[in-house]
Parts: structure tokens; C-alpha cells; sequence
């Protein structure tokens, strides 16, 4: 099973660094992580529909929204570029923090680390999956995958989250 894992990841990871090696724009890797979602959620046996660029929440705009077979909210996906290397400075800035206050499952990346918050607070610690300066210039097969257990609970973890349904006025307050 975690060499299906490694080959999901390690394919990713190829295309991201395909795509960095042409200098593209972030929002041209959103189809790599869409793939590599769809894939692990086949693997893992969860119908998944992912929307990118979803409509404007109360919160702002995240870049990918992830909905179950049914219609119900899993989570959101905040990405950055990733020569973004240091995730922990988008952390402080008032856009996470205002996502990570309004969505309870939520995952910001640079496609080569993983952060994954439940409720506003880091579940973990962030999965870095690869260094994307370790192999610009380089060949892209069989690229190793660091990490990838704890990448495997990661997106298990975002996957199996579903928003609570609201019964009450009272607890949509």
C-alpha cells in the first residue's frame, strides 16, 4: 500500500517541480494537487470533488475547496508558490489567520510542505515532502518522497474531517 503511496507522491512531486522549472504562476500547480488529491482519494476509497477557485466565502477566497460525494464541506486548501519556502511567515500574516479562525479543516502548502489545521490550531507538525531547490536543474524521475507516512495521515486526516451540521440558531451562533 505505501508504494502506491510513494508512486502518487513521487509523480506529483515530478510534475511540481516540471511546472517550477518553467516559472509559472502559483495558481498553475493547482491542477498537480488536484490530481494528487483525486488519486490518494481513490486509493483511499472516498469520493471527493474538488473546486478550485471556489466562490468568495465570508472569510475571503481560499484557492481550492474539497467537498465530499454528497455535497458536504471537508475542508479548504490555501496554497502558495512554491518558492515560498517558509510557510511560517504566511502563518502570521492576517489572510491565514482569518481562514484559520473561520475553516475547522484547512491546509496551507507550497506543494512541497503540508500544514494541516483543525479549528485554527496546527494538528501536528507541518510535513515537508520535498525541497523544491534541491532539484531545480535536475531530472525528475523517481524523485524520493520524504515524509511520506506522516503525508499519508495528513491527507488522511484533512479527508475523513466533515464540517458539523447546525441544527440550531442557537449553535450557528
Amino acid at each position: 500500500k505505501m508504494t502506491d503511496f510513494n508512486e502518487i507522491f513521487s509523480s506529483y512531486l515530478a510534475k511540481v517541480f516540471e511546472k517550477a522549472r518553467s516559472s509559472v504562476r502559483e495558481e498553475s500547480y493547482y491542477s498537480v494537487l488536484e490530481d494528487l488529491l483525486n488519486e490518494f482519494s481513490i486509493k483511499t476509497k472516498r469520493n471527493i470533488k474538488i473546486d478550485s477557485f471556489p466562490k468568495q466565502t465570508e472569510a475571503g477566497n481560499p484557492d481550492i475547496r474539497i467537498l465530499s460525494s454528497n455535497g458536504k464541506l471537508i475542508g479548504y486548501i490555501e496554497a502558495k508558490d512554491p518558492r515560498q519556502e517558509s510557510l511560517e511567515t504566511i502563518e502570521d500574516l492576517e489572510q491565514l489567520d482569518r481562514y484559520r479562525k473561520t475553516f475547522p479543516n484547512l491546509i496551507l502548502t507550497n506543494f512541497c510542505e503540508f500544514r494541516l489545521y483543525r479549528n485554527g490550531v496546527l494538528l501536528g507538525k507541518p510535513v515537508k515532502i520535498s525541497d523544491i531547490n534541491t532539484f531545480i536543474g535536475r531530472s525528475f524521475e523517481n524523485i524520493p518522497v520524504q515524509n511520506l507516512d506522516q503525508i499519508t495521515q495528513l491527507f488522511e486526516q484533512f479527508l475523513s474531517f466533515l464540517t458539523p451540521r447546525i441544527y440550531t440558531p442557537k449553535a450557528l451562533a
